[in-house]
């Protein structure tokens, strides 16, 4: 599984390393914008981090028609098991993750100590479990859609679920409910967040485990 992982980071596009230069008019904007507002800021910067890695992921993964056929071939044809390549790709979310969070930090260090400007909570334990979470919640609806309907398809669903996370955690975090199942993902956010993520992940990996070894190449 360890070479699977190594193969992902050597077929990685070289741009992907450096797209946490993309965030640098979002950071600027959005610091200015959400300074002072706690949670806010903190899913902000979990947003723009989880973005990131997301595109290292994809990216690591970007083949289409004939090429992707081609690719999956190429790695079935190594002796290794089909759950290995599946086990490998979802371990790789969390590398993904680590190269996008160190990324981000370090742009966002510049930015407060070299331009002066507002600096993002980088380094806060809330911010950082966010945007693993996130990351693998897009990772678990990604991997499924790749296996079973190609690239261009998981891509296009995505791009729309990326922006449903961008404008409905807004509007909930804005919900006042006291009662209820919603009431206990307020009071234990951080909780709440790591269960519902462990088990999109776990359905993603079983359903990603079952459409992979059907699938003829």
């Amino acid at each position: 599984m360890f070479q699977l992982m190594l193969k992902d980071i050597y077929i990685q596009r070289k741009t992907a390393f450096i797209a946490p230069v993309f965030l640098l008019i979002y950071f600027l904007t959005m610091g200015r914008e959400l300074e002072n507002t706690g949670s806010l800021i903190a899913m902000a910067y979990s947003l723009a981090v989880a973005f990131i890695a997301f595109l290292m992921l994809v990216y690591s993964n970007f083949n289409t028609g004939e090429t992707e056929k081609m690719h999956n071939r190429l790695v079935l044809s190594l002796p290794v098991e089909r759950w290995s390549v599946i086990n490998a790709k979802y371990v790789m979310v969390s590398v993904w993750w680590l190269c996008a969070y160190i990324s981000c930090t370090i742009l966002a260090f510049i930015l407060k100590n070299v331009f002066h400007e507002f600096s993002f909570p980088t380094f806060d334990l809330n911010s950082l479990i966010f945007s693993l979470c996130i990351t693998y919640i897009l990772a678990a609806v990604f991997y499924p859609i790749y296996y079973k309907f190609g690239w261009k398809a998981a891509q296009i669903l995505i791009v729309g679920l990326f922006f449903l996370f961008s404008f409905g955690l807004g509007k909930l975090l804005s919900l006042d409910v006291k009662s209820g199942i919603i009431s206990m993902v307020f009071k234990y956010p951080v909780t709440s967040c790591m269960i519902i993520t462990l088990t999109i992940a776990l359905v993603s990996y079983f359903l990603s485990l079952r459409i992979y070894e059907k699938k003829e190449f």
